[in-house]
């Protein structure tokens, strides 16, 4: 039995508030590119991201749809540049902000 091809295409959510997010999509399209030259070289691409970029891992891994670029990209971004630096920094976002998925779900799978 011959396997499906499966596509890296960003995950379709069925919801009014999903904004797939631009950088993303065109990462797909140029992993979609390459799907069939070189299944190695994708995969490691992809595995590269998931392990840098913590917005896309809680997005597009964990499923956690309702993240936007702002501010949710920015968050990401000074909890990685945090665990670089000795200090730990004050994080002040509003209730409803998805600090608990970011930080406590999405950066302890990362590490």
């Amino acid at each position: 039995m011959a396997k499906k091809k499966q596509s890296l295409k960003l995950p379709e959510i069925d919801h009014p508030l999903f904004r797939p997010d631009p950088v993303y999509i065109k990462l797909h399209e140029e992993m979609d590119a390459l799907e069939g030259k070189d299944r190695e070289q994708v995969s490691s691409i992809l595995r590269h991201v998931i392990k840098t970029d913590l917005y896309y891992l809680c997005k597009y891994v964990l499923g956690f749809w309702w993240l936007c670029w702002h501010p949710h990209k920015e968050f990401a971004n000074v909890i990685q540049a945090g665990k670089k630096s000795k200090k730990t920094p004050l994080y002040l976002l509003p209730r409803g902000h998805c600090k608990t998925q970011m930080f406590t779900i999405g950066d302890t799978i990362l590490e």
